[in-house]
């Protein structure tokens, strides 16, 4: 998590959107520019969320993203 929000208070930019399941969808900056898709959260703590970096699966794009 603190990854994630070093990217947000290192001025990272993202555009956000809501998907018909009500899932996040986000381009986050970071050395390139990454889609986030954060599906669900469970108690606060991500649960699904992927990533076009190379981690792919709940990475601190993900965090920075919510």
């Amino acid at each position: 998590m603190s990854r994630g929000r070093w990217g947000v208070e290192a001025g990272g930019g993202w555009e956000l959107c809501q998907t018909d399941a009500g899932g996040l969808l986000a381009w986050v900056q970071g050395t390139a520019r990454y889609a986030v898709l954060v599906e669900s959260l469970v108690g606060g703590k991500l649960s699904e969320a992927f990533c076009t970096c190379p981690v792919g699966y709940q990475c601190k794009h993900a965090v920075a993203a919510i």
